[in-house]
Parts: C-alpha cells; sequence; structure tokens
C-alpha cells in the first residue's frame, strides 16, 4: 500500500525471503544446523549470486543471507536507486542463480510503493 511509500535514491529495502540456499560464514563457517536459529553474532551469506530487479530495472544486491535469530529466514537488501519507477505497486523479482549448475531461479513478483 502506498501509506509508506520507499524513497528513491535515499532508502534501502530489506526483503525477507526463504529458498535462498546453502550459505556460509565470511571466514568459511559453516551454517546454522538445520531447525536452528542464525547467530546474531555472525552473518551467513548466501553462496549463489543473487540480483535484483525493481520495476523491471536490475538494482545491486547488498546483502542477502540468512536473517540473524529467525530459522531459515533469508534477508535481501537493495537500495532503491534515484530514478526508480515510481507508484502505488512497483513490482520487484529476485533472481538466483546456483553456482554449481548455472541454473537461474526467480521469484514470485512482489510490489512496493516508491516515490
Amino acid at each position: 500500500n502506498g501509506t509508506r511509500p520507499v524513497q528513491s535514491g535515499s532508502e534501502y529495502l530489506s526483503i525477507f525471503c526463504t529458498g535462498l540456499g546453502p550459505v556460509a560464514g565470511p571466514n568459511g563457517e559453516a551454517p546454522p544446523v538445520d531447525g536452528a536459529a542464525a547467530p546474531a553474532n555472525l552473518l551467513y551469506k548466501t553462496t549463489a549470486t543473487l540480483t535484483a530487479a525493481i520495476g523491471g530495472v536490475q538494482v545491486p544486491v547488498v546483502f542477502s543471507g540468512l536473517t540473524p535469530g529467525p530459522v531459515s529466514l533469508y534477508q535481501v537488501n537493495v537500495q532503491v536507486p534515484a530514478g526508480a519507477l515510481t507508484g502505488d505497486a512497483v513490482p520487484i523479482v529476485l533472481t538466483l542463480t546456483d553456482p554449481a549448475t548455472g541454473k537461474r531461479y526467480t521469484s514470485n513478483t512482489v510490489t512496493v510503493a516508491i516515490r
């Protein structure tokens, strides 16, 4: 909804999702065991390459990895660029590229209000 739109060129979005695959700690630390929460003192990043498109335009992914605290919840941070498409329902799509196979997986489309 448009009650608190993000401002293009100055704000970041945190997108929470599941299913982004394997992660590793900054120094190659093993990920949390299945069913365990991600620790707050270590950021686990996805090993797959992740890209994001806002309004059909590719934007850099600043971070993609496990959210500290919850179990198996990923967080993807992107900056909304200056000149981004504006409106009450601008589409966002994530694309993951499997590092082992090169296969690409595309997320469901979600929308966000941008001004």
